[in-house]
């Protein structure tokens, strides 16, 4: 080694270096060349060849580097080890430096040590490697074209298509005239039949297609000019007058669009382009002079803000419906407001887009139309419970809406409101059922609207107007930007940025809290643990409540935040819903005892909580609201002095009952009967006040200064910030009552009403625990032990018995697992079905999976019977297959 090191610079040099020429393992060397002498060469036991003890890696890297069989070298193996006391000295780091790097990244020197001798060497690409197969480049053109198609919305890229249908039937109808149709175009349509309606024009699949195959260009660009398109607007203008300028502009963004489609070349087009602005120039002023002049022209563009009180009728209407579709759509709207946020937005929320932070739920908007590459900062939206109008508390919203609808199920996705077309479900459950409600109608009538005024759009113009406008003391409108999206030019946007404060207020505005009363800084509910028992009490329902939240402590502590609300607001529910509402058949109310223990533990008090978001106004509205309730303490006791002062000097001025008045000599002295005792009163001199009637009088006077006082508050807008009132429908209106969930046994065995129990409004969980361990809050028994003739209806005893079909489908499966057990407590059963679950999704998609296209994310929302009726329906056509075969 040492001969080897001294000859070293007259050793022949190799293409890799003098390092790789004098070291065994050639090019898989590690020594830089100018660090030669810093790494010591080590001398083969096998074949006598020098190597560098840094150098040596793996077993594989021998066989594959080496030529002498080195795994047997008790040499190497030692170098192996001495490597890592080689690596502590700094000129070894700086000589191998691909080591060093390696050795820096990891915590454990050992660990990183050995790590990083044993990396496996980079090699080159062969030819053979980066050779790519017909099909593979295929792909990679179908991902070019994808990459490229990102640049427009599918809904977008859809509008244009259909706007360009339009134009392509004109253009055809008018071919005589124009000649724009190309002689491709026209023989390709008659090349097969079906290809055109019984009016001779192209069928408007076909000409979909043709624009979206690319590979016939329909429109002949070289003879095409900007007049033969404003003919066109001028057509559509004539068939419909009130034809909107937006309306027009869209058209002719399609237009743009086929042209960059079919790569027309720029610089032919750009001088029909700038006739078209031209043309749009007077185009919008035509459009403003016939809005002033026809009155059936309407004047505002778009739909129309949702107001603020229609807003809260349609809330507590949804909440009342029966259907459980309504309260999908009402959790929607209340979000969709909350947020300002277009309704697409909504519909791609995710559970990881959610966050809770001291008093206030935290969503992060992802994706934009205005921000479709991300580059806006994503900060966080705030959104705030209403305990002082329950029915648009978006927190209480959310806990009715996860009681009724598993959360973060399996087949969910991640998705908050899982399914593929969450945005059209939305749109026609609003415009279409929602709006045309006779009590909607009737609200919307008393304000001056109609149905075709509102849509899904107005959800958020309502809530930004509402947020800007509605109070006099609102947040910044730049607050207001940010939160809803919108750009506020170059200035705004690089000057005027995001704050927490400034979302914070908006938050708490447009959740419908009063901005002139001290409630705006309230708290929302919680539950208060003092001890460790407590805090095992409430994680035991939670786990029975919610199964598919355990292990995730972010969504853990948002879904217990709205149950904490939902439990506080028990009062308001049972009071605005019907007695038959799905809501009553969820597992918080089936089961006994859930809702008494949690009810102890709520509270709105601070307990280390800090209100965000609040204004100073608000601060001092608060203690001018304690100082009040003060002030009214005091008045109450100097009423009390009043009437014990007023007390004694009645009873100083009448005569003793022991005692009459025997005539005397006139100086007013009363003599007993017995003549031993003489009483004689507190004589009053003229112009002398009387002790008493002059501190009778002092109370007076302060009192009415108070009541001057307490009249000034009250006519400046000062109000309580608690108001423990009968009416309210906190804890402290439930306190009075005295709800037993004891005497609601779950053995008895009362047959239900006739009509009164909503068979079709339940989960297939929430089903299964009923046939269990039936329902606390109606004293209906476990349903196992009913038979159909216990039913009052026939209709009643048939869904009996689909729920003991489907308890012995889970049964079955559970025996398949050896989980079975035959009388459950609620944990037991629970785990039974959340375990035999996965066989009824596996069922269900056997049998719907061409009817869904593949999606099944809304399995875990979907109705019990639904899903019995499709696990009848695969046992009989595995019966009728069984009988064919």
């Amino acid at each position: 080694a040492a001969a080897a090191m001294a000859s070293r610079d007259g050793a022949a040099t190799m293409d890799r270096g003098p390092a790789q020429s004098l070291c065994l393992f050639a090019e898989g060397c590690k020594v830089l060349p100018e660090h030669l002498g810093v790494c010591p060469l080590e001398e083969c036991s096998q074949c006598k060849r020098a190597f560098h003890a840094i150098c040596v890696g793996s077993t594989e890297d021998f066989e594959q580097t080496g030529r002498c069989g080195q795994s047997q070298c008790s040499i190497i193996t030692n170098a192996a080890r001495s490597a890592a006391a080689a690596m502590a000295s700094q000129e070894v780091r700086v000589a191998v430096p691909a080591i060093a790097v390696s050795v820096a990244s990891d915590s454990s020197p050992g660990l990183s040590q050995r790590s990083a001798l044993s990396q496996p060497r980079r090699r080159r690409p062969t030819l053979e490697m980066l050779q790519l197969p017909i099909s593979e480049i295929e792909q990679l053109r179908r991902d070019t074209e994808d990459i490229l198609n990102n640049n427009l919305a599918d809904s977008i890229r859809t509008m244009y298509r259909q706007h360009m249908t339009r134009f392509l039937e004109w253009l055809f109808a008018n071919q005589r005239t124009y000649g724009l149709i190309t002689p491709a175009f026209l023989q390709d349509l008659e090349a097969a039949e079906g290809r055109k309606t019984p009016n001779g024009l192209p069928t408007a699949h076909y000409l979909e297609h043709i624009l979206s195959q690319k590979d016939i260009i329909p429109i002949d660009f070289v003879r095409f000019k900007a007049e033969h398109f404003m003919h066109w607007i001028s057509f559509l203008l004539r068939e419909k007058p009130d034809l909107a300028f937006s309306t027009c502009s869209s058209y002719r963004s399609s237009l743009m669009y086929i042209v960059h489609l079919y790569d027309v070349p720029v610089k032919e087009f750009h001088e029909i382009e700038q006739v078209l602005t031209n043309h749009f120039v007077g185009l919008k002023k035509k459009c403003n002079r016939q809005a002033a002049k026809d009155r059936s022209v309407k004047v505002t563009v778009g739909k129309d803000p949702l107001p603020f009180t229609i807003y809260q009728v349609l809330a507590k209407e949804m909440l009342c419906k029966m259907d459980r579709e309504f309260i999908w759509g009402r959790t929607f709207m209340i979000i969709s407001w909350n947020l300002m946020s277009r309704s697409s937005n909504t519909a791609g929320l995710l559970y990881n887009h959610m966050d809770f932070a001291n008093d206030a739920f935290q969503f992060y908007i992802i994706h934009q139309k205005n921000d479709q590459a991300g580059d806006k900062a994503r900060d966080p939206k705030h959104v705030y419970a209403n305990t002082t109008n329950p029915s648009i508390c978006p927190i209480l919203s959310l806990g009715i809406y996860w009681l009724m609808f598993p959360v973060d199920h399996s087949t969910s996705g991640g998705r908050l409101f899982p399914g593929t077309s969450q945005y059209e479900r939305f749109r026609k459950l609003f415009s279409q059922r929602l709006l045309n409600d006779r009590d909607v109608l009737t609200a919307l009538e008393n304000n001056g609207l109609h149905v075709g005024d509102l849509g899904t759009h107005s959800i958020r113009k309502g809530s930004a107007t509402y947020t800007s406008s509605g109070t006099t003391s609102g947040p910044s409108i730049s607050a207001i930007s940010l939160r809803a999206g919108w750009k506020m030019g170059t200035i705004h946007d690089t000057y005027l940025r995001y704050e927490a404060a400034g979302d914070q207020q908006v938050g708490r505005t447009c959740c419908g809290l009063p901005t002139d009363k001290p409630e705006f800084a309230a708290l929302p509910p919680m539950f208060w643990c003092e001890t460790s028992e407590t805090r095992r009490e409430i994680n035991e329902i939670m786990d029975q409540l919610y199964p598919c939240i355990q292990g995730n402590a972010r969504l853990r502590r948002l879904v217990e935040q709205s149950l904490a609300s939902v439990i506080y607001h028990e009062k308001f529910l049972r009071d605005t819903m019907p007695m038959n509402h799905p809501l009553f058949q969820t597992e918080l109310f089936i089961h006994e005892g859930f809702i008494d223990t949690l009810k102890k533990f709520v509270t709105t008090e601070a307990h280390g909580r800090v209100a965000t978001g609040i204004t100073s106004h608000t601060c001092l509205l608060k203690e001018m609201g304690e100082i009040k309730s003060e002030v009214g303490e005091i008045k109450g006791e100097m009423a009390e002095m009043k009437g014990m002062i007023r007390k004694q000097e009645e009873q100083s001025r009448m005569p003793c009952q022991r005692c009459h008045d025997v005539g005397g000599d006139g100086d007013g002295t009363v003599t007993s009967v017995t003549g031993s005792t003489t009483v004689q009163p507190t004589s009053v001199r003229q112009g002398e006040r009387v002790p008493g009637r002059s501190v009778y009088d002092m109370f007076v006077s302060v009192s009415d200064k108070l009541d001057t006082i307490i009249t000034r508050t009250e006519d400046s807008g000062v109000r309580r910030l608690v108001n423990r009132d009968e009416e309210n429908d906190g804890l402290g209106s439930l306190q009075g009552q005295d709800v037993s969930n004891a005497r609601r046994s779950r053995n008895a065995t009362r047959k239900p009403q006739k009509g009164t129990f909503p068979w079709a409004q339940m989960t297939t969980r929430c089903a299964y625990m009923l046939y269990h361990f039936g329902h606390a809050e109606t004293r209906k028994g476990p349903f196992k032990r009913l038979r159909g003739i216990d039913f009052p209806t026939k209709y009643d005893g048939k869904r009996h018995s689909d729920m003991k079909y489907l308890s012995k489908r889970i049964k079955e499966e559970a025996e398949a697992l050896d989980i079975y057990k035959a009388d459950p407590n609620r944990i037991e059963a629970g785990f039974m079905f959340d375990q035999c679950e996965n066989y009824l999704f596996e069922e269900y998609e056997k049998v719907t999976k061409t009817e869904t296209n593949g999606d099944m994310s809304r399995f875990s929302q979907l109705c019990w019977m639904t899903v019995v009726r499709v696990l009848r329906g695969n046992k009989k056509r595995r019966k009728a297959v069984r009988s064919e075969t």
